[in-house]
């Protein structure tokens, strides 16, 4: 049990609560970013490529703290996804990668918003990959709809009587 003497101590120990609390939090809803990109990206077994799932080990989670704030950001970090060109180990098929090399190289930087909104155009032919698949936009939608619960799980947790 803690002993709360000042305002200041007060202070501290709901800071540290909450930021644990929100650490726990952003690591549940990385785990339902990577259900949705399993269930919408990764379901199907590719035959045209080989899958290197560096979108999927791209997830990220961070803490910013601000002051006496703080917030959960949950980001591929699109260094971990390295273009992969056109080869015969690869089917010829390149991925995460751009035809236009002259003017993007490097295309991991829109590969969320192409999986997602099925932005990838006529260019890479038409199958399940040029479909959107909707994983983080589900994502979302999840963690909204369940973040208040988990807040309160969260906080139960460590003793504090949260109600709704």
């Amino acid at each position: 049990m803690v002993r709360i003497k000042k305002r200041s101590q007060l202070n501290r120990v709901l800071k540290d609560v909450l930021k644990e609390s929100l650490i726990a939090i952003s690591e549940k809803s990385k785990d339902i970013v990577e259900n949705e990109l399993d269930k919408h990206a990764y379901s199907n077994k590719p035959s045209s490529y080989k899958r290197t799932n560096q979108l999927k080990d791209s997830l990220t989670n961070k803490i910013i703290e601000n002051k006496n704030s703080f917030k959960a950001k949950i980001f591929h970090d699109t260094d971990k996804i390295k273009p992969i060109p056109p080869s015969s180990s690869n089917n010829y098929m390149g991925q995460h990668y751009s035809t236009a090399t002259y003017r993007v190289k490097e295309y991991q930087k829109y590969i969320v918003e192409t999986i997602n909104n099925g932005t990838s155009g006529k260019i890479f032919g038409s199958g399940y990959w040029t479909q959107k698949r909707p994983y983080f936009t589900e994502s979302k939608k999840n963690i909204l709809k369940n973040y208040s619960d988990m807040m309160k799980t969260e906080l139960n947790s460590k003793k504090l009587k949260v109600r709704r």
